[in-house]
């Protein structure tokens, strides 16, 4: 559910999320049903998980399963369109093995299944990536300057709940393992930045999308300053 309250604001939700909508409309996400609800509190700034989920540097230290599966990520690198790196060869999903024996989301174009996941991203704090087989909502809450909560939503085709090789579990796994990396990882990040010896990090060129992040808080103090 989307509550715009802002009165002189947009309306409608596709024009608020903007390409997001156009991006996963194949997946009809309003005719899935949540089949598994995680939440994680992570200690960390919510804009260190945000920078965590928008580069790959990170990626062959945190996340070697990850990396396999998706052999672009091992390149330390996102691709300046959202990151969709293809997966590796005989997957099609993310899972530990890459495979799936579930149903597939009927009407995925030929390059969407063959990419294993497509990104939206709603900046500050909402994901939604689409799998073969499944979808994934993540949102972000701020807690405090130190403190964020995770919400993962793990979403199914009424067909897929019923399938009888439908595992929660297994179909769950590898995704709360990325997730579980990705906590720990930013948890470290954030004490390492109480270092008094530096003021500020440096961008890697492999991090193409934080210059967005960067422009769309600066931009937001500028208005509000």
């Amino acid at each position: 559910m989307f509550i715009n309250l802002d009165s002189d604001g947009v309306t409608d939700a596709g024009e608020a999320l903007g390409p997001m909508t156009e991006r996963l409309k194949n997946w009809r996400l309003h005719e899935t049903k949540v089949g598994r609800r995680m939440v994680r509190d992570v200690a960390c700034n919510w804009k260190v998980f945000w920078e965590n989920a928008t580069e790959c540097y990170h990626c062959p230290g945190i996340h070697p399963e990850l990396c396999r599966v998706v052999p672009y990520y091992g390149q330390t690198r996102l691709s300046p369109d959202e990151g969709e790196g293809r997966l590796a060869d005989g997957a099609v999903t993310w899972s530990f093995d890459g495979k799936t024996t579930l149903p597939w989301f009927p009407d995925l174009t030929e390059d969407e299944q063959k990419n294993g996941h497509s990104y939206g991203m709603k900046m500050p704090n909402f994901v939604v990536v689409g799998h073969v087989d499944y979808a994934r909502i993540i949102y972000m809450l701020p807690l405090g300057p130190e403190s964020t909560r995770l919400t993962i939503h793990w979403l199914f085709r009424d067909e897929t709940l019923a399938h009888e090789d439908f595992d929660l579990d297994r179909v769950t796994e590898f995704a709360a393992t990325v997730v579980e990396q990705d906590a720990r990882a930013c948890e470290l990040n954030q004490k390492g930045l109480h270092c008094r010896r530096h003021e500020n990090g440096v961008v890697m060129p492999q991090e193409t999308s934080l210059k967005r992040l960067y422009q769309w808080i600066h931009d937001g103090l500028r208005e509000h300053a």
